[in-house]
């Protein structure tokens, strides 16, 4: 299950992600979190709420991989992931080295929300 959603009045990209998925679902996920991305101006933030996603292989990897370099490329200031799981948190830090982009990461939505408050994002 995904939910992507651009909130283009304070120029953020919602996005959540659980689950299994496919390669094929993965892709056409990435391809829905990048066609939404392009309504948002230069400088934008995305809230990325992994905490229940599960990326099972090294192709799937690839698709997050290709998003990364989509945001760094697509005037992404700052990503704010929701992550607990250890497995997930390490596989996301490999395929983001090298990202335009400030990393922060928080255990809820409620965290990230706060966060936005605090730092006028």
């Amino acid at each position: 299950m995904h939910s992507f959603k651009a909130d283009v009045k304070n120029n953020r990209l919602y996005m959540h992600m659980e689950g299994f998925y496919s390669n094929d679902e993965l892709q056409k996920a990435v391809n829905i979190a990048m066609l939404e991305s392009k309504r948002l101006q230069p400088g934008y933030t995305v809230i990325n709420d992994i905490t229940e996603l599960h990326i099972s292989d090294m192709e799937g990897l690839q698709h997050i991989k290709k998003l990364m370099e989509f945001a760094s490329n697509n005037g992404t200031k700052k990503v704010i992931r929701i992550i607990k799981n250890k497995l997930s948190k390490m596989q996301f830090e490999h395929v983001t080295e090298g990202a335009n982009y400030d990393i922060v990461e928080v255990n809820s939505l409620e965290e990230a929300e706060k966060y936005l408050k605090e730092y006028h994002l």
